[in-house]
């Protein structure tokens, strides 16, 4: 089979899952479902995929975007230095966008204000409202979902909890996959900081080409936060080769221009092939054991929709009845 019919094999598939309604299929076949993602899914239909695994209609509280964006915060003016360096480079990303990027920050701010606004949120905010047909309202209870439901909060809390456990969890997987890759990094002194910090606060925003990113993000959003993991170390091993025959600042110079891309390669094709390669990269027990993440008093971490309840009826001096 042909690229292109194999191209078309995969669409109609997509055409059939969509027309029957992706979120029944999502509930009755939902390992057939992830298969089908980690070939990719096609752009038109990425939005409305992306809401469906989310389960976006059930978590939105309406005329709550609407009343948290304009209520100024402690993060307010940190969010307005911000906006104008998202996306500097990117045509697409409008000063429209940019003005509903930061109603987005500003609206999640106020929303969880043991959160707030920190660096990187920026970027991941800001994809959202790249992605065809995502409205900005929309994308901003995406932004919520991916940070109280998917456990991104954890990354930006103080002292970044959550980060520093995905960190241990990279680290204990190149050990039992990539040693020698690990290795030689622990040999040039190539710490976490230099490239891990970035790609794990943005979800690759600020490491790959958009069109790539939008791929690992098919993931990412269908399949579950821990899955950066298994991206992340199925990265490293496509570039092992060559990053095994760098030193330190070669390593860092690479890893900066990685963004950029390569004009004879399809960025599409690549975030897929790394998809597919991460299904392999199977993540032990024990490193995912790793990630389990609770409050620094040791209380049980609430669950999303007690926490949404909590932060509006603080904010509003209302209770939201999700049903």
């Amino acid at each position: 089979m042909s690229r292109v019919e194999e191209l078309e094999y995969e669409q109609e598939k997509w055409n059939r899952m969509m027309d029957r309604g992706i979120e029944d299929f999502i509930r009755d076949h939902p390992d057939t479902f992830l298969r089908r993602v980690r070939r990719g899914i096609p752009p038109h239909y990425r939005w409305r995929v992306w809401k469906a695994a989310a389960e976006l209609e059930l978590r939105v509280i309406p005329g709550a975007f609407e009343r948290l964006r304009n209520k100024k915060n402690n993060w307010t003016n940190l969010i307005k230095i911000d906006v104008p360096r998202t996306f500097p480079g990117v045509n697409e990303f409008t000063p429209e966008m940019q003005q509903q990027l930061e109603h987005i920050l500003n609206a999640y701010a106020n929303l969880n204000q043991d959160v707030g606004y920190c660096q990187g949120m920026n970027f991941i905010a800001g994809l959202l409202l790249l992605v065809p047909e995502a409205s900005v309202d929309e994308a901003f209870w995406m932004f919520v979902y991916l940070m109280e439901y998917d456990g991104l909060n954890g990354f930006f809390k103080d002292r970044f909890p959550l980060l520093r456990k995905y960190l241990r969890a990279l680290d204990m997987l190149l050990e039992q996959r990539i040693p020698e890759l690990r290795d030689h990094f622990t040999k040039e002194n190539v710490e976490p900081a230099v490239y891990l910090h970035q790609w794990f606060l943005t979800l690759f925003v600020n490491c790959l080409p958009i069109p790539t990113v939008f791929v690992l993000w098919d993931a990412i959003i269908c399949d579950g936060l821990p899955v950066i993991l298994s991206i992340t170390a199925s990265l490293l091993n496509v570039l092992k080769g060559v990053l095994l025959t760098m030193g330190f600042e070669d390593i860092v110079r690479f890893f900066k221009t990685m963004k950029t891309g390569d004009e004879d390669c399809d960025a599409t094709v690549i975030g897929q092939l790394l998809v597919k390669r991460s299904h392999r990269m199977d993540i032990p027990g024990p490193v995912l054991q790793s990630l389990i993440y609770s409050q620094d008093n040791g209380e049980e971490d609430e669950d999303w929709v007690s926490r949404i309840q909590r932060f509006t009826g603080e904010f509003f001096g209302f209770h939201h009845d999700p049903s």
